[in-house]
């Protein structure tokens, strides 16, 4: 038997279950119209039933049954197999019982209400093989959340996705989709549904076509697009208040010393429900992986251009993205400026320069030699603590029957030196200096611990004791940015007696609070 011929079992409401031959090619219409009480349909096969040309909605047995059976047992998770080019139409109509589907990279057309009151699926990703999706495909599937169109999909039928109640945003990847010129008064939405408020673009789209989305409609593009460059190409005046946002998280700002490079990325990715599985941002020969918004390189050549590379591997509504990308980035010619040494006590000294050198530069210090001592004789070195560019270190025990000399240095990490001017030390004169106290921006939170940095560089008084103090604010920043006033110095002023310290050591503190 190759057809079942129409009204065949039309009005058997005592028929509880039927099982359709892989012979069979085609079903009339109303063939089961009428049969209530039918709880089972089975096929041969997936692929039989595909391949079946159903007549009306009453011609195919799941309109009433619900729920697909395939040798005996219930199938919810559909898999189409490559032996598949085409899915019939009306082939799993009303099956609720369907929970997920896999087309086959074989697949080529989906056909008219193929999957239509499917209103327990709830994904489905179209191929790149597909090129044509009937009307009222998935009409009506209300448990669908998430939809992925392939890049070869030329055509899509009115109301394909319509009443779609769950479906809120829709991946394309289709250029002749959505560079399509509609109508003022149908556009993209007589496919999908107004209720999808967020359209993700693939990296092949180059233009949106003339009225194609409805107003308050976020548009995320692929870094890849050349629509990017230009994202408003096509874009008629009645869509103007259509949003187009950057799907991606990449490098937004970028700001450089003489000897680092800080790369600031998209924050808004996370806040658009983005998940960020994998990145990496590269530079001098340096990667760093599991990053958060800004990245650092340091040690870099001043004055010099680099290429900075960034790779990220993004989730979003099901689907995977990958980005990469790369950009030019130039170092500042460097500033090296000897300040006048701090003789605290005699031959105890701290030397000092203004520099635009990065705070986490560890290659950074001072050499200093007798004003006597000829080439022969090798000069002294010592590290420097930056910060904010100020350089300073501490010398102590200088010789005090002669006269020596500092300068600056910085090495980068290609191995070369630069020099600040030679400035003249008299280890005998002395005069009195206040101590330099810092507290460094880093501040790294994790959960209800925080970890601290600061600076202290002692002057004429020897320093007793050093740390930190810390107390819960009363929006101290707000009520300081509202009054126009630092607010550092604000909280600094106003150190209430419940505050809390902590002592820590040496000239760069770090401590962690916990609780």
């Amino acid at each position: 038997m190759t057809r079942i011929g129409e009204w065949a079992f039309r009005g058997c409401s005592g028929l509880t279950s039927v099982t359709i031959p892989n012979s069979v090619t085609s079903i009339g219409n109303y063939a089961f119209e009428y049969c209530s009480g039918l709880t089972k349909a089975e096929f041969a096969s997936i692929e039989s039933l595909c391949k079946i040309k159903f007549g009306d909605y009453a011609s195919n047995p799941l309109y009433y049954a619900k729920h697909l059976y395939i040798n005996g047992h219930e199938v919810t998770d559909v898999v189409i197999p490559n032996s598949v080019t085409s899915i019939g139409e009306r082939a799993f109509y009303n099956c609720s019982g369907l929970t997920s589907v896999t087309i086959g990279n074989s697949v080529t057309s989906i056909g008219h209400a193929a999957f239509r009151y499917c209103s327990g699926l709830t994904s489905v990703t179209i191929p790149n093989s597909v090129t044509s999706i009937g009307d009222y495909a998935f009409r009506d599937c209300s448990g669908l959340t998430s939809v992925t169109i392939g890049n070869s999909v030329t055509s899509i039928g009115n109301y394909a996705f319509y009443r779609c109640s769950g479906l809120e945003e829709v991946i394309l990847n289709s250029n002749s989709i959505v560079s399509k010129t509609y109508t003022s008064t149908r556009n993209i939405s007589t496919i999908f549904g107004s209720q999808v408020k967020k359209y993700i673009f693939g990296d092949n789209i180059t233009g949106i076509g003339e009225y194609a989305f409805p107003s308050n409609t976020s548009i995320y593009v692929s870094a890849k697009s050349s629509l990017l460059a230009a994202w408003n190409y096509g874009i008629s005046p009645y869509d103007l208040k259509t949003s187009v946002l950057l799907a991606n998280p990449l490098p937004t700002a970028q700001t450089n010393t003489a000897s680092s490079i800080h790369v600031s990325r998209n924050s808004s990715a996370e806040e658009s429900g983005i998940i960020i599985s994998s990145e990496s941002i590269t530079a001098a020969g340096v990667t760093i992986t599991k990053i958060g918004h800004t990245t650092k390189f340091t040690g870099l050549t001043p004055n010099t251009e680099y290429t900075v590379a960034y790779n990220s591997t993004i989730k979003y509504a099901g689907s995977t993205f990958s980005y990469s990308n790369e950009y030019r980035a130039t170092t500042n010619a460097l500033t090296l400026t000897t300040s006048q040494p701090k003789v605290i006590s005699a031959g105890n000294v701290v030397v000092g320069a203004i520099s635009n050198l990065d705070d986490a530069e560890e290659n950074a210090g001072f050499e200093w030699r007798r004003t006597d001592w000829t080439d022969d004789f090798k000069s002294n070195t010592g590290v420097a603590y930056l910060y904010e560019g100020t350089m300073e270190g501490y010398i102590r025990n200088l010789y005090t029957e002669k006269l020596w000399k500092v300068r600056p240095y910085y090495k980068s990490n290609s191995g070369n030196l630069y020099y600040g001017d030679w400035v003249g030390i008299d280890p005998t004169n002395t005069s009195y200096f206040e101590p330099t106290v810092h507290t460094y921006a880093k501040i790294n939170i994790d959960g209800n611990r925080a970890q601290l940095s600061g600076y202290v560089q002692r002057g004429s008084d020897e320093v007793r004791r050093q740390g930190f103090m810390y107390w819960i604010s009363e929006s101290g920043a707000r009520v300081a940015a509202d009054a126009g006033l630092d607010s550092r110095a604000l909280a600094a002023s106003a150190v209430p007696s419940s505050a809390k310290t902590i002592e820590a050591e040496g000239r760069v503190m770090e401590v962690e609070l916990t609780g």
